[in-house]
């Protein structure tokens, strides 16, 4: 076995990303790695970053072993294709292939299509038709069963509730006991249909929200740039990214450079550094820095891939609760087979021992839970609060500390100047011109007050030929020849700028409260901008309602300085504030509170905020906040009231608590038939009623939530 040459960095059962150090700084190796990857069976995406040494590999269970073969690994062996060259045909896996036939199926036998049948058969069954229509019948809609179960076998390897439902099944019609039969065929039928309705609701209004981002971009006409829908977009027109921005486009960068990451919630959270020449994709987010892209035609997009779509169904409906006790429900099937063994040889009563096959646990877990939440989770959406999936919703029921990333999560986000000094030798008109230049089409809160201002005033703004946003602290940029800064004194300070001539104006409006945007012009302080972002009308109300529902801790946390940013939290009700800080250490912070055993959500809105989204339990995003803010985050508050903080924490608690109830609901049935069929006979209809029939139960229960109403309210009072 070769020397093992990789570490692994984070695991999935469906995706790896591990650190090798071999490839660094090694294009080359690293191209021809991902070649070799890509032509292994089983592997289905590969993402490789040179600069940090890393490999991310999504992969089919069951197909593709990554360990396994990176352990065979030797970078020796690793030839990079030549430009143009194709990988090597994958050879072909009798299993992959199977594997990828069952996801077909469902795509064509849909969970509507499989409880048609399932009620034909039954509709057979209680007409009593002949025994070859009824037995055929009942066959047919046997087929969804046995498919699924052929599915949990190759990618688990193990033996799951339809394989067991499937034999049973299978025993009932060859000795011709149709009723029971055609019973439970219908009830797991109608527990699939109810549980594949909710997922999809909740699929559909995630996607959408997601894709609301993706329908605009910066077109550059020139020095102008103008806000177009992308379907306008046509090949070789050039777009400009800024961060926070979705990349809306595929095609090569032409100038600029910066830091992209993946915009789908699936993918890690792996920058990853761009610049001229290279390509960029329209499922990534810029995050720092600038990108001028040339709109090229790319490939047509494949196929839906059925073991893709799939998998997704299944990652959105996981919980922590589900996994534990699907975990349990399959450790409990080898004794419940052998007990049905012993049974068997005892009596030689072969129904007797069938029944207890039937109180198997896994299928009323799998379908009576997910319902619950993924119900829950429709609700939350229908009132304006986007969960990315449903472990986002069990977190956030978990949660006991609430940190605000900015101070403009706290506001009403219109922020206005409230005076502006001017140096001796700069007039107002210039300041501002300068100013709003630099900060245009940038989405934080000093870019839009200063904007505003301007047009306020009806001052023209230039456009200007570059800038830069320094991460935390303010903006460069080049207008009409000259280099002008905006920003905090901070950075006036790493800049060696003068603020002497404006330090009684700073202090007076820093004893108000206001914000402060100082600008310079080539080197020298032109003015101070002094701007205010009120308080949200709810916030103070927000933060109220949080502490009643027993959050043990509420912070702030901004870049701003001390006085203004100590105004704001009291007005809102808030003790603990952290101020003057970066982005990196708002992450710092947050782990300091999770390493206090406190399970944190983050409330962000800005791509400064990412770092500090990453290290929350739960990222929270406003709706009006940057597209990397609301593409990575957990949950996303499509409203601007912050009431719906609130509302989707008590969402979350309930639907938590209703899926708790729904293991009981599926639980206490059969724990009860089993107890009864050890002691005396039970029939199969009387086992089918009481498994299966408590399985429809609890997806009937799980669905309350969606019986409820949006509407207004009382949730903050």
């Amino acid at each position: 076995m070769a020397e093992k040459i990789y570490e692994v960095v984070h695991s999935l059962p469906d995706r790896i990303r591990v650190r090798l150090q071999g490839i660094r700084h090694d294009q080359a190796l690293a191209a021809g790695l991902e070649s070799l990857l890509h032509a292994q069976d089983g592997v289905r995406a590969v993402r490789t970053n040179p600069d940090c040494a890393s490999v991310t590999i999504t992969f089919t269970g069951g197909v593709f072993d990554p360990i396994a073969w990176l352990d065979r690994l030797s970078l020796a062996d690793v030839r990079p294709l030549q430009p143009g060259q194709r990988p090597a045909a994958r050879p072909l896996n009798p299993l992959a292939a199977l594997r990828r036939a069952t996801f077909a199926f469902e795509t064509l036998l849909p969970p509507k299509g499989q409880f048609g049948l399932s009620a034909l058969a039954l509709l057979c069954t209680v007409l009593e038709l002949p025994a070859l229509v009824t037995g055929s019948a009942l066959l047919a809609s046997l087929l969804p069963v046995i498919n699924r179960a052929a599915q949990t076998t190759l990618e688990e390897g193990r033996l799951g509730a339809d394989a067991l439902d499937g034999g049973t099944c299978l025993v009932l019609i060859q000795q011709k006991s149709f009723l029971p039969a055609s019973l439970m065929l219908f009830l797991i039928a109608s527990g699939e249909l109810l549980r594949d309705v909710v997922t999809s609701r909740c699929h559909q209004l995630i996607t959408h929200q997601r894709e609301l981002s993706q329908r605009s971009a910066w077109l550059v006409q020139g020095y102008r740039r103008v806000r177009v829908p992308v379907i306008e977009l046509r090949p070789g027109d050039q777009v400009v990214v800024y961060p926070g921005e979705l990349v809306a486009v595929e095609g090569t960068i032409v100038r600029g450079e910066g830091t992209i990451v993946p915009a789908s919630p699936e993918m890690d959270f792996e920058p990853r550094y761009v610049r001229a020449g290279d390509n960029v994709t329209a499922d990534t987010l810029l995050t720092e820095g600038k990108l001028y892209i040339r709109n090229e035609t790319g490939p047509p997009r494949p196929a839906a891939d059925p073991v893709r779509q799939k998998q997704k169904r299944r990652w959105l409906q996981r919980t922590r609760l589900h996994k534990l006790s699907l975990r349990m429900a399959y450790d409990a099937v080898a004794p419940l087979l052998s007990i049905a063994a012993v049974v068997l040889v005892a009596t030689r009563d072969l129904e007797r021992a069938m029944a207890l096959v039937c109180f198997d646990f896994l299928t009323g877990i799998k379908i009576a839970i997910p319902t619950a939440v993924l119900s829950s989770m429709y609700k939350a959406g229908r009132r304006g609060i986007v969960m990315r999936n449903a472990s986002a919703l069990e977190a956030l029921a978990e949660i006991d500390a609430v940190i605000f990333a900015r101070s403009g999560t706290l506001t009403a986000l219109k922020p206005t100047v409230t005076e502006v000094f001017v140096c001796p030798g700069y007039s107002l008109e210039e300041v501002t011109r300068m100013a709003a230049a630099a900060e245009q089409r940038y989405s934080h809160l000093v870019a839009y007050a200063i904007y505003s201002y301007a047009h306020l005033k009806s001052i023209p703004v230039p456009e200007r030929t570059a800038s830069d946003v320094i991460a935390g602290l303010g903006v460069k940029g080049q207008v009409e020849g000259h280099a002008v800064l905006v920003g905090s004194t901070r950075l006036m300070q790493l800049e060696g700028i003068d603020l002497s001539a404006a330090r009684a104006f700073l202090e007076e409006w820093q004893a108000k409260g206001d914000s402060r945007a100082c600008v310079a012009i080539d080197g020298k302080l032109a003015g101070v901008i002094a701007y205010r972002d009120p308080l949200r009308p709810d916030a103070r109300a927000t933060v109220r309602a949080l502490k009643r529902m027993g959050i043990k801790e509420i912070a702030m946390m901004t870049g701003g300085g001390e006085a203004a940013a100590g105004a704001l939290a009291e007005q809102a009700g808030i003790a603990t504030v952290h101020s003057r800080t970066l982005p990196q250490d708002q992450a710092q912070i947050v782990a300091d509170y999770r390493r206090r055993g406190l399970r944190v959500a983050v409330v962000g809105q800005d791509v400064e905020d990412s770092p500090a989204l990453e290290e929350a339990d739960v990222a929270i995003a406003l709706g009006t906040g940057s597209d990397v803010a609301r593409h990575r985050a957990d949950i996303l508050l499509a409203t601007e009231s912050l009431t719906g903080l609130v509302e989707g924490i008590r969402i979350a608690r309930e639907g938590m608590e209703l899926a708790r109830q729904n293991l009981l609901v599926v639980s206490v049935p059969n724990v009860l038939g089993l107890t009864v069929s050890l002691v005396d006979q039970t029939d199969f209809v009387t086992a089918t009623v009481l498994n299966n029939g408590s399985v429809v139960l609890g997806a009937a229960n799980g669905l309350r939530p969606l019986l409820d109403k949006p509407g207004r309210r009382g949730i903050i009072g």
